[in-house]
């Protein structure tokens, strides 16, 4: 029961045939039905891996802060600095930034992006299709 709740907010049509009231569920998974919960709301969410730390991890950390202040996101790259796992906010754009600065400049640390129920690469082009609607409402 609860799985068929779920797929049905993520969008799926898979069917449960099992009774069940409890169900375990990857964290993408619910990441994904996240935003797309959320998505009147334009709720992006970056979901952070930190590597275990040694000298080198720091310094990569250490890297990436300073572009992300380099972009002025400091209050990001705070949050980045104490290796807070998941950030989410409701500005897709500044998560789209957010994640391509990880994608360019960090060897150590990861990302996944979430925005609109979809994840990376697809939630990437939501973003911009998002971007895109807010620029022609503004001229329009």
């Amino acid at each position: 029961m609860i799985y068929t709740k779920f797929a049905a907010l993520l969008g799926t049509t898979e069917q449960d045939t099992k009774a069940t009231s409890v169900m375990a569920l990857p964290r993408e998974d619910a990441l994904a039905a996240l935003t797309k919960l959320m998505e009147p709301q334009n709720i992006a969410a970056i979901l952070i891996d930190y590597p275990s730390f040694e000298g080198h991890s720091y310094n990569q950390i250490d890297l990436l802060v300073s572009a992300l202040v380099g972009h002025g996101m400091k209050e990001s790259a705070d949050l980045v600095q104490q290796h807070t796992p998941l950030l989410v906010t409701d500005k897709p754009e500044k998560a789209l930034k957010i994640y391509q600065e990880i994608q360019r400049d960090s060897l150590a640390v990861t990302a996944s992006l979430y925005f609109a129920g979809q994840r990376d690469h697809y939630a990437e082009q939501a973003i911009h299709r998002y971007m895109q609607r807010n620029l022609r409402q503004s001229e329009g």
